[in-house]
């Protein structure tokens, strides 16, 4: 999974331009630049992370794949907040580091999140508001509604209607896109679908230090939704800024994505809520 950074002020943060084979396969994936400072950090904090958990794991006397499968795990969650925070807060690299940092903390007490659902969400996320520079192409499409039958499996159903309602804002905002309501029907059959095979998970209600961390984060994210009105950064591909409409759109659908998988999994999400407490909290900073 690739990953690129800002691009804010009058320096560039990544090398604005993409092999251009890459552009009729995939319009979201975003290479990862080790030229720039904070795409070395993160993934040199990754892999210590890896070494971390692998080493903890094994010290517990149960093997060597166990451990280094959870260590995998445990690095992925840590790149994947960092990934999720470039998404929810484009303007600002640091954000996204305190997210992965928020992650690490988090892995201490909680188990183990779903990789494969945040990486569904990472790529809903940059359908709507196109970071790469470019519209999503069929594959993408494809690749999306495919990783949405995992988190529906696990019962997330609310998995399907959400990336229904991405390719929906990917149709209706502004540059819209084509063909994505039979791809919206897919998603929302695919719910249905698991609904009635009985994938649906028994309601659990959040303890109180989760709920006060939610509401927080619920809180400091929502002003900064109201502040992405203005947007610096522009997408890897070079084209002008990113769309503030857009970005707020990615931005309201991670809120709505962290709120409605609460009563699912809060564990399962946390790096998604470390994005979104840390994006938070980098705004408050900056004022």
């Amino acid at each position: 999974m690739n990953e690129q950074g800002p691009r804010t002020g009058t320096k560039p943060f990544l090398r604005a331009r993409r092999p251009a084979i890459m552009q009729p396969v995939s319009g979201i994936v975003r290479p990862l630049d080790f030229s720039y400072p904070t795409n070395r950090a993160i993934a040199i904090f990754s892999l210590v992370i890896f070494f971390i958990k692998t080493a903890a794991t094994a010290l517990t006397g149960t093997g060597i794949v166990g451990p280094v499968i959870l260590g995998v795990a445990a690095g992925m969650a840590v790149f994947l907040a960092w990934a999720l925070g470039r998404e929810v807060d484009p303007d600002h690299d640091p954000s996204a580091l305190l997210a992965a940092a928020l992650t690490a903390a988090a892995l201490l007490v909680l188990p183990a999140s779903d990789i494969l659902t945040l990486l569904w969400l990472l790529l809903v996320l940059r359908i709507v508001n196109r970071t790469s520079g470019l519209t999503a192409t069929g594959v993408d499409v494809a690749l999306v509604l495919a990783l949405t039958l995992w988190p529906l499996w696990q019962g997330f159903l609310m998995a399907g209607p959400l990336t229904a309602a991405a390719l929906l804002l990917d149709k209706t905002l502004r540059k819209p896109a084509p063909h994505r309501i039979p791809a919206a029907a897919l998603a929302l059959t695919a719910a249905a679908a698991a609904l009635f095979a009985g994938r649906g998970t028994a309601i659990t209600t959040p303890l109180l230090p989760i709920g006060i961390i939610v509401a927080v984060a619920t809180v400091l994210f929502l002003r900064a939704i109201a502040a992405a009105s203005t947007i610096r950064s522009s997408g890897d591909s070079g084209g002008g800024t990113l769309e503030p409409g857009r970005v707020r759109a990615a931005q309201a659908l991670a809120l709505a994505t962290a709120l409605a998988a609460l009563p699912w999994s809060f564990g399962a999400v946390a790096p998604l809520w470390a994005a979104v407490l840390a994006a938070g909290v980098w705004r408050v900073r900056a004022k």
